[in-house]
């Protein structure tokens, strides 16, 4: 049987290192500050988790998630379409 995890940060930050390693882009990178945003189903209940690097400043994390969130809606639009006329 496998290894059972307590932990999550713990499994989260090896799982961050291991994609750290396999991701080209991200090769001799050391990971940083993370967030993971997880939304779990059961029956017909929706719940959103927020899993995030240790010591972990508020401005951090809103600084991740605006970024993020910029480059969701760049994806979303697409090059140049963004921008009203």
């Amino acid at each position: 049987m496998g290894q059972k995890y307590t932990d999550p940060d713990g499994l989260l930050r090896r799982a961050i290192e291991k994609v750290t390693r396999a991701d080209d882009h991200l090769k001799g990178s050391r990971p940083g500050k993370w967030m993971l945003v997880l939304e779990s189903e059961m029956d017909d209940r929706k719940t959103i988790s927020v899993f995030k690097s240790a010591q972990q400043k508020p401005w951090d994390s809103l600084g991740l998630l605006r970024f993020a969130t910029l480059q969701e809606e760049l994806r979303a639009y697409g090059p140049g379409e963004a921008e009203d006329d």
